[in-house]
């Protein structure tokens, strides 16, 4: 089977991640965590990438880079295969360590980006290995909390994230430290930690949403409600709940009036819930239904009628337009500022 391609190229952000075989140990000490941060370094100086934040937990690691010359894969290759050998050597074994190839993802906004370093920092919190993600010494918010950084780990990008945070001067360990606040939630973790499954199309469309014009919006939800086959549903950008709420506000808005659904006679607004639900917050049929108090098959078709309706009625596909940038707005704007 063909390995998929990399998408890398001079001055590409990459999200780099990788995971034990079967889930098993491999930072097991304080020697394996320095050496391979110090793989990273020769990497570094060897001018595959710059390393912006990074951690490295007992079974994983996620570092974040930017590619200088558009072989970024080539030096992580040599990376993680130069740990193996050391790892196989100290313990006297043979046979793979990772699971397989790296993952990597494309970092193509801010959003994207700002998202990606609180992810990182947060890994030892959620893995509860520290109380918080400064105390942590093997990632990279550790040192942004002290008051020098390793001379390989580029943090210039980081600090501008900080001051634009509003936490601070840049450069300053205290600003840092305010910038991680108390870490993500469990629904955060989960909203950006689905990027790592899902693939990277769309992601750039998602992240221009909320300042785009309303037949971007409009066309963007037409694709997505393609997908309503069954298949997939894609990546989960809001909450199912902020969904919920926003739908339930824009139709206590319209007072009474009849929102027109052309060709059915079922509920328009129970239909607007379903596909967007399905299009914006990943949310299954079962679940659809389970929320709507319908059987699935209802609600299977709800979400096929949200597709044909786009395309019929400029009415209903400006409602849902309306529905979707909220949603982002009360998701997304709130993660950017860390808060």
């Amino acid at each position: 089977m063909a390995q998929r391609v990399r998408h890398d190229e001079s001055g590409a952000w990459l999200h780099v991640y990788n995971r034990g075989i079967a889930k098993r140990t491999v930072f097991e000490r304080t020697d394996d965590c320095r050496y391979f941060l110090a793989q990273l370094a020769r990497a570094v100086r060897a001018g595959w990438f710059e390393v912006h934040a990074f951690a490295l937990l007992t079974t994983h690691y996620h570092v974040l880079l930017r590619s200088l010359r558009g072989e970024a894969w080539r030096g992580m290759r040599r990376v993680q295969n130069g740990f193996v050998r050391h790892f196989n050597r100290l313990r006297r074994r043979d046979g793979p360590l990772f699971r397989g190839r790296f993952g990597s993802r494309r970092i193509r906004s801010e959003r994207h980006w700002w998202n990606t370093v609180r992810y990182i920092d947060d890994n030892a919190v959620a893995a509860g290995l520290a109380r918080d993600a400064a105390s942590y010494p093997w990632c990279s918010a550790h040192h942004f909390a002290q008051a020098r950084q390793p001379k390989w780990l580029t943090t210039e990008e980081v600090w501008k994230w900080v001051a634009a945070a509003g936490n601070g001067d840049e450069h300053d360990a205290a600003a840092y430290r305010r910038a991680l606040g108390d870490g993500l939630t469990e629904t955060e973790r989960d909203l950006i930690g689905s990027r790592l499954t899902t693939g990277d199309d769309g992601l750039e469309a998602v992240d221009d949403l909320i300042d785009a014009a309303p037949d971007h919006v409009r066309a963007w939800m037409v694709r997505k409600a393609r997908l309503a086959d069954g298949t997939r549903t894609g990546m989960r950008i809001v909450t199912a709940d902020t969904v919920e709420c926003v739908v339930a506000a824009v139709e206590s808005e319209w007072d009474g009036r009849v929102l027109d659904l052309p060709g059915t006679r079922r509920s328009a607004w129970r239909v607007l819930r379903a596909g967007i639900l399905r299009s914006l917050a990943g949310v299954r049929s079962r679940e659809i239904a389970l929320r709507a108090q319908c059987a699935e098959s209802t609600a299977f078709a709800d979400v096929r009628a949200h597709q044909s309706a786009l395309q019929a009625s400029q009415i209903y596909a400006d409602v849902a337009a309306e529905c979707v940038v909220r949603a982002l707005a009360a998701d997304w704007r709130r993660r950017d500022t860390g808060r």
